[in-house]
């Protein structure tokens, strides 16, 4: 049986350890939410260059001149190279969300 002293530094130990814990914690999530916004910016620069190339064709197929405008056989070809460098790079992958990498983390 604990004596009384013994339960008080049990409970104190516990209290520390459990306010350790949630620090780090808090220090995981501040990282990965950092870590989450710098891959939302490389994200949106990216979709900004896929967006613009896109828009530019539009822009091209909807010259005044029909003799200056792309044939569709062109904007076949550009708009393959555009989606071939987009699934490249993996944007469309979905990203676990912070509640999975967690549990990853925890696993490892």
């Amino acid at each position: 049986m604990l004596l009384p002293r013994e339960v008080e530094e049990l409970e104190v130990t516990t209290a520390v350890m459990m306010a350790k814990e949630k620090d780090d914690n808090d220090n995981e999530i501040e990282v990965e939410e950092a870590n989450n916004i710098e891959d939302s910016r490389h994200i949106d620069v990216d979709m900004q260059k896929f967006l613009l190339s896109i828009l530019n064709i539009g822009i091209l197929c909807s010259l005044e001149s029909p003799k200056e405008r792309m044939s569709m056989g062109e904007v076949i070809k550009e708009l393959q190279l555009i989606k071939s460098a987009f699934i490249s790079l993996g944007i469309r992958k979905e990203k676990p969300n912070r509640a999975q990498r967690h549990e990853t983390n925890r696993r490892n």
